[in-house]
């Protein structure tokens, strides 16, 4: 399994990130009626990426595109993941 994490801060008003996650074949346990019996997880890969402007040190906005590539993949036994998704924001401190 990989993860990297990259950052680039733009003269302390803007930050974009992006990261990835790589993940090799798992397994998991299926439960029948009677048995229990192995269950393959294929690998994928998942990459996000994500753009802050810092108005002041106390405001500011966010934009966090994940799953870019839409990839489909069950992380936990039958727990599909969300395909392509947006959270946008704004961020405000005391």
């Amino acid at each position: 399994d990989i993860f990297t994490n990259f950052k680039y801060n733009i003269a302390s008003k803007i930050l974009i990130t992006a990261d990835l996650y790589v993940y090799s074949d798992r397994w998991a346990k299926r439960y029948t009626a009677t048995t229990m019996a192995p269950l393959k997880l294929g690998a994928y890969v998942d990459g996000n990426l994500g753009i802050e402007y810092r108005y002041s040190k106390i405001l500011g906005a966010f934009l966090n595109v994940n799953n870019i590539g839409s990839s489909r993949y069950q992380k936990w036994a039958n727990y599909p993941s969300y395909g392509i998704n947006v959270l946008g924001g704004v961020s405000y401190s005391f």
